[in-house]
């Protein structure tokens, strides 16, 4: 009778530590399911955000870029900026590096000067100037009277969002300008330029061309 009993009672803990094995190997299972899940879910949330981040860029970019094409559609007068002994007459729009509009070699600045339709009055015309600060990491722009060129510490007013930097701004070597009213070309510029959030984490690439308005340079050559 005594032998009977041990052997039940043995065979229970046998049977009580199997179920214990099980619990645990399903426990294990239900957990991982749930870190699956959850990894998933964090996957497309991260992914999600990213998108929402990019698509963000891509219309800050795109505004900053429209805005420096609204202002070339309507360059539709020519002017001469004084420069030292070398005024500068610019048709409709010119583009320049460094602080000084006669120096091609610097690249530490890129900017374009936009001579705009608008006037204060009939004497006084308006000139756009926009450039990229490194420094800052924005397109930035300024406007005067075109008493003068700007340099990049005048350019006051940031076209792109705090929250993104311009990280490179290059004018292409294919751009061209009239740089007298019998040129037949019609002036256009491109523009290669890669925007990132702060974090650095996400990028936006943009090459874009505009061109003048043909109406607008008959205008210049009239």
């Amino acid at each position: 009778m005594f032998q009977r009993l041990v052997k039940n009672n043995l065979k229970f803990r046998r049977n009580q530590k199997a179920f214990t094995l099980v619990e645990v190997i399903v426990t294990l299972a239900i957990l991982s399911s749930l870190i699956v899940i959850i990894a998933g879910l964090a996957s497309y949330t991260a992914g999600k955000l990213r998108s929402i981040q990019q698509r963000n860029m891509n219309y800050a970019l795109r505004s900053a870029l429209d805005l420096v094409g609204q202002k070339m559609y309507s360059a539709n007068d020519k002017v001469t900026i004084p420069n030292g002994s070398s005024p500068i007459t610019v048709y409709g729009f010119r583009y320049y590096k460094s602080g000084d509009p006669t120096d091609k070699l610097k690249i530490d600045a890129n900017m374009i000067v936009i001579v705009s339709s608008y006037d204060d009055s009939p004497v006084v015309k308006k000139c756009t100037f926009f450039g990229y600060d490194s420094g800052d990491q924005n397109l930035k722009m300024g406007q005067n009277n075109c008493d003068s060129f700007l340099i990049l510490a005048d350019l006051k007013n940031s076209v792109l969002p705090k929250n993104i930097k311009l990280t490179s701004f290059v004018v292409q070597d294919g751009s061209n300008l009239m740089t007298d009213p019998t040129d037949t070309i019609i002036p256009k510029i491109m523009i290669d330029a890669t925007v990132q959030d702060q974090q650095g984490t996400v990028k936006s690439e943009l090459q874009t061309t505009f061109s003048m308005d043909g109406y607008n340079v008959k205008g210049l050559q009239s």
